[in-house]
């Protein structure tokens, strides 16, 4: 990628474990596992392994936060000039989010969402969702700022896991044998200086 370019990954508050809206969507706070053990639950050892699917979710877009803060520490130091944003759209009630609740109840949901939405933080509707993303990706007030979280339109600090340096350095180097990533790249591949 040049020098200017963006780079959005999608996350979610429900990466920290305090996001009260989440608990109340029935989303369980995280626990942090290795990569290996996220990707393949059934070979980790039973303390490493997470059944629950919604605190997989939740595993996954802590993630998200921890590569996009990884990835734009080594495209620093290699002086690529890429900025890496970590974006949340927020829970989006116009969405099939709810497909594992009641059919009659989703509709309900749906609803009472719509109702909610301009009043409820962290809350909103895809096109809005859109909007934001799209604002991240062309916005010139954003270039040379390096790594954003963005709840919505607005940036704010990820939670204390996401910034864990050990746990973002050790999920890259974990992950790209999972991915089939080589890891020979220049200033690609190294773990932060302690």
């Amino acid at each position: 990628m040049s020098a200017g370019g963006r780079i959005v990954m999608v996350s979610s508050g429900v990466h920290d474990p305090d996001n009260k809206l989440a608990r109340r969507a029935g989303v369980p706070a995280l626990r942090w596992v290795s990569a290996e053990a996220a990707a393949r639950p059934w070979d980790a050892a039973e303390s490493a392994r997470i059944d629950n699917p919604r605190q997989r979710y939740s595993n996954s877009k802590l993630a998200n936060v921890l590569q996009a803060r990884e990835l734009q520490r080594r495209l620093r130091t290699a002086q690529r000039g890429v900025d890496v944003f970590a974006y949340d759209p927020g829970l989006m009630v116009d969405t099939d989010f709810a497909r594992s609740v009641a059919r009659r109840l989703r509709a309900v949901l749906r609803w009472v969402g719509a109702a909610a939405t301009p009043s409820v933080d962290n809350m909103g509707r895809s096109p809005e969702s859109a909007d934001a993303l799209a604002r991240l990706v062309t916005g010139g007030e954003l270039a040379g700022t390096g790594f954003g979280y963005f709840d919505g339109g607005t940036q704010r600090p990820p939670s204390p896991d996401a910034l864990d340096d050990d746990d973002a350095a050790e999920l890259w180097l974990d992950a790209n044998p999972l991915v089939g990533l080589a890891s020979d790249q220049p200033h690609l591949d190294h773990r932060p200086a302690q």
